[in-house]
């Protein structure tokens, strides 16, 4: 008689030919061919219910025939929603109601959701992009300020000015000038006096950067009597960023140093920016103070009765401020600095520059909420695209959020952007060549025609919760509360960095995702690079011959059918469709490998059925739990630890802690232990069947699963 062992390397061996055949069986083959031609066609899960051959189908697939006729249950299943950790499916300990919830998409009871041009997600996006749009200018201000600064003291002439890209635009700039829509031969005839200035800003430029009229630097030098520091603060003030860290910090850097050269009130007030950068520090405006009155407080004496502070309102917060004000600094009534003191002691400065990077964004903050309120109550639920580019109010707010000019773009360019698919390579957007329209087509959920289209998901809720369930198994089951919380940070960052994602060039090149998608899939070894990444995910898994089915390896189906990217590597729209060609597919497979085992145990025995069926569930099991809730894992379990028939009428708790005592379920990951394992199962499996062992066999699986309370796996 053939052997357990034998007649499960003869299928395993050559899986693939195994699953060939299996699939050209009559039975199998009209079946599936049933199931393919018609889960299409299913809209509601009544529809899925009623269809028996289809149901059952699917439920055979994951091994769940047992529970065919109990359809409420199943029903409580797939209305299941996998996000929510107390849904129905998500509190039953086997897994496998869980598997199956998920390669459906039926609508859940709850969800009464229609077609929404922005989903509450994108539109949150939408506001911190927003928010963060000057924030993300100014890095790049930043860059050209600092080039600015550090080639002003070098220019020689008006050519070599103008030669250099930083200096050009950032002086242009400081006086209110956009360089790229200047004619340069007539700035340069405005600098060197050859033209006279027609406007206020070229007169300003003429007057801020002196030259000769045979382009050499005026006897006073090229800044004349102002600073490069001075120029870069106007710079950053006319790019409207002055309420952003990078200026907040050139601006501090400036006070530190000019703060301990003031030996009187009169030089403070009469420094504008001195002036702007201590009342801001206190939580006032400047733009409603004057110096005259400012110098009269940092003069006053505070137990005056009749002075100045004293004056003011006794509950009134700029009273409050005003007194912080002039607390903090050292002035006589006389407005100078006493002989032997400064103007502020280094603590003074500190708590100014502290105060300062509390409220120097307060004004722009105010700003930017009243902004997105209103630009929430212009948008509405538009049905159209269109709808965004006629509102002056929402057209203005997402070019800033997406960092465009609405006084430059074209209204008629910005419809065809929300018209076009950003995953789409040969789209209209990415014709662009530019991530902003991208982004800003992403933004949407727009089709062809401007009109409302499902979301683009570059992975549905459901695989996003499995997967995050398939991560978190990858920890050890004593993993410490650390690793747990790393755990968690990496699932948060793994979310967000998914709403980033417009194809799968951005999936393949974003580590964040990459990193943890990889090894929640079991693949983190595989050293894949992000060409044969892209190949994976783009591959079109009906075709046999495509990246991922080639590699013969169900982690990488399952890893690919995650994820609904289409074969040139743009994101799939939701069709509406109760299941994805990815989730068909895997049906088939898991219906076909069900088959074969079934088959194998008529066969071949119920031990080559129970081998195969272990290889395939072990990785899955991380916890002595999740393996009792499997009746046929137990079993193999049962044989392979040498236990009693009578060890599955121990208290649950008493079976758990005997196989966390013999089990080490990372074994279960490595695909070597698991076929020794299963090479063990099979020699203690024929013993326990042999009719003329009798005795003798107990004995012999006594002595081969090893005996007694010692680790039964110590062969490994």
């Amino acid at each position: 008689m053939q052997s357990t062992l034998l007649g499960y390397q003869l299928i395993a061996r050559d899986f693939a030919a195994s699953i060939a055949r299996a699939e050209a069986e009559p039975v199998t083959k009209r079946e599936t061919a049933y199931y393919e031609a018609n889960i299409g066609k299913v809209k509601t899960l009544d529809d899925f219910l009623d269809n028996y051959r289809l149901y059952s189908y699917a439920m055979k697939a994951y091994g769940l025939e047992e529970q065919i006729s109990s359809k409420a249950f199943m029903r409580k299943v797939l209305e299941s929603d996998l996000s929510a950790s107390n849904s129905f499916a998500n509190k039953l300990t086997d897994a496998r109601y869980r598997t199956f919830a998920a390669a459906f998409n039926f609508p859940k009871a709850a969800d009464t959701s229609t077609l929404k041009a922005v989903t509450t997600t994108q539109l949150g996006a939408i506001v911190e992009a927003y928010s963060e749009a000057d924030v993300r200018r100014s890095t790049v201000a930043a860059q050209k300020a600092a080039g600015f600064e550090a080639a002003i003291g070098g220019i020689a002439d008006v050519d070599s000015f103008m030669n250099n890209a930083a200096v050009y635009e950032v002086a242009l700039r400081s006086v209110g000038l956009d360089a790229s829509q200047m004619d340069r031969a007539a700035i340069r005839d405005v600098l060197t006096g050859k033209t006279a200035p027609r406007t206020a800003e070229l007169l300003g430029l003429k007057d801020r950067f002196q030259f000769a009229s045979d382009g050499q630097p005026a006897p006073g030098g090229i800044l004349g009597s102002q600073s490069a520091s001075d120029v870069v603060s106007r710079y950053y003030s006319n790019l409207g960023l002055s309420a952003t860290p990078v200026a907040a910090a050139h601006e501090t850097k400036y006070f530190e140093a000019k703060i301990a050269t003031i030996r009187s009130v009169d030089e403070l007030v009469g420094d504008q920016r001195l002036l702007n950068y201590v009342l801001t520090s206190v939580g006032l405006d400047p733009t409603y103070e004057t110096p005259t009155y400012i110098a009269s407080v940092l003069m006053d004496d505070p137990a005056n009765p009749n002075g100045v502070l004293a004056k003011m309102t006794a509950d009134d917060a700029r009273k409050a401020a005003m007194t912080k004000l002039n607390a903090a600094f050292n002035f006589a009534a006389n407005g100078t600095v006493p002989v032997g003191e400064t103007a502020q002691s280094a603590v003074q400065t500190s708590d100014t520059s502290a105060g300062y990077f509390t409220f120097y964004d307060d004004k722009a903050e105010k700003a930017d909420t009243n902004d997105t309120r209103l630009f929430k109550i212009a948008l509405g639920n538009p049905t159209r695209a269109d709808a965004l580019i006629r509102s002056d109010a929402v057209f203005t707010y997402l070019m800033k959020a997406f960092e465009l000019d609405p006084a430059t773009e074209s209204r008629t360019k910005i419809l065809r952007v929300l018209k076009s698919d950003p995953s789409d390579p040969k789209s209209y957007a990415n014709s662009l060549k530019d991530e902003r329209y991208q982004r800003l087509a992403a933004a949407f959920n727009f089709d062809e025609n401007g009109k409302l289209a499902p979301e683009r998901l570059v992975q549905s809720q459901a695989k996003q919760t499995a997967t995050a369930q398939a991560y978190s198994k990858t920890l050890d089951t004593d993993a410490s509360q650390l690793a747990k919380d790393a755990a968690k940070k990496a699932t948060s960052a793994y979310a967000e960095a998914l709403t980033t994602v417009i194809d799968s060039d951005d999936f393949v090149n974003n580590k964040t995702i990459t990193d943890y998608a990889l090894k929640a899939y079991g693949l983190s070894e595989e050293k894949l690079k992000p060409a044969e990444l892209k190949g994976l995910l783009t591959s079109d898994l009906s075709n046999p011959d495509s990246a991922a089915r080639k590699k013969g390896d169900q982690r990488f189906i399952d890893f690919v059918s995650a994820y609904n990217f289409a074969t040139d590597g743009s994101i799939e729209r939701s069709s509406g469709a109760v299941q994805s060609a990815a989730d068909r597919l895997a049906v088939r497979e898991a219906f076909v490998r069900q088959s074969i085992e079934e088959r194998s145990g008529q066969t071949d025995g119920e031990g080559v059925r129970l081998a195969l069926y272990f290889q395939r569930k072990a990785s899955s099991f991380t916890t002595p739990f999740q393996l009792l809730a499997d009746k046929a894992a137990v079993e193999f379990t049962r044989t392979l630890l040498g236990l009693p028939a009578q060890f599955s009428q121990l208290d649950i708790e008493k079976q758990a802690s005997i196989l966390e005592d013999r089990l080490d379920f990372a074994d279960f990951k490595d695909a070597k232990k698991v076929d020794r394992m299963i090479s063990r199962f099979s020699g203690l499996y024929d013993i326990s069947q042999s009719p003329a062992a009798g005795a003798g066999a107990s004995a012999a699986m006594t002595i081969l699963s090893g005996g007694g309370g010692s680790n039964l796996l110590g062969y490994l």
